[in-house]
């Protein structure tokens, strides 16, 4: 049991840090353009550790399934959330129109987490091994695992290229926290998601990763102004 209260302690860090940051606005009387997508994120992934808590408190087949489901909706925004904000650092004069660009990132997210709750087309159903209850996998979970490698190494492609050819300290650091976040995701997505589809694993990871990328976003909006789809104050630039 000691595992369930560590993740109770992890997801609760989550939502405390997402709390402070909404109370952080508020004291200040602004939410900068751009930071429901970051409050948006922050929710995503203190949520996406209750999958692990629900199945240790209660390891039933429709919590398996439950759970993988809220899984697969929090990987799929979270990296759509991601790419976006990717998108908008490395090239701020999009031509899209707004409503283009949120249909192309963020209608696959819900195409995805749809098909994969509501259709056998990712889930066969559940079945009970040596070390407990696992999904029998269906051939379109590669969709899954296609959609999460195709959207995270563009976003990590984006982000290191700004490292390298943006010449502002301040968008050089800012891109290298967007990698650190996408990185900690990855790693727990695949735990969680990836691995257990390719090698018939358990699926479920603590949810440390997570309130780790929490912790990030929280810290680099406080103290830099990062992650919202302002400019960046000048001040930033000399840290």
């Amino acid at each position: 049991m000691k595992y369930f209260y560590q993740d109770i302690l992890y997801v609760s860090l989550s939502v405390v840090l997402l709390l402070v940051l909404v109370i952080h606005m508020l004291a200040r009387r602004r939410f900068p353009k751009g930071s429901p997508l970051l409050l948006g994120l922050m929710l995503l992934l203190s949520t996406a550790g209750l999958s692990d808590i629900a199945f240790r408190f209660n390891p039933r087949p429709d919590i398996v399934l439950l759970a993988d489901s809220l899984n697969v909706f929090c990987f799929s925004f979270a990296l759509a959330i991601i790419l976006h904000f990717s998108l908008a650092y490395f090239s701020p004069n999009q031509r899209l129109t707004r409503t283009k660009l949120y249909l192309l990132l963020y209608a696959p997210a819900l195409v995805i987490s749809g098909l994969h709750a509501l259709s056998p087309l990712t889930i066969h159903g559940i079945i009970s091994g040596p070390i407990g209850f696992q999904l029998s996998y269906n051939w379109g979970y590669w969709i899954i695992v296609a959609y999460g490698v195709l959207f995270g190494l563009y976003s990590l492609f984006l982000n290191v290229d700004m490292i390298f050819i943006k010449k502002d300290p301040a968008e050089k650091n800012r891109a290298a926290f967007l990698v650190f976040v996408l990185l900690l995701i990855a790693y727990f997505y695949q735990s969680s998601l990836i691995f257990p589809f390719l090698f018939r694993m358990v699926n479920f990871a603590s949810p440390l990763p997570t309130t780790c990328a929490v912790l990030v976003l929280a810290y680099a909006y406080i103290k830099y102004r990062y992650f919202t789809l302002e400019t960046i104050p000048a001040s930033s630039s000399s840290h």
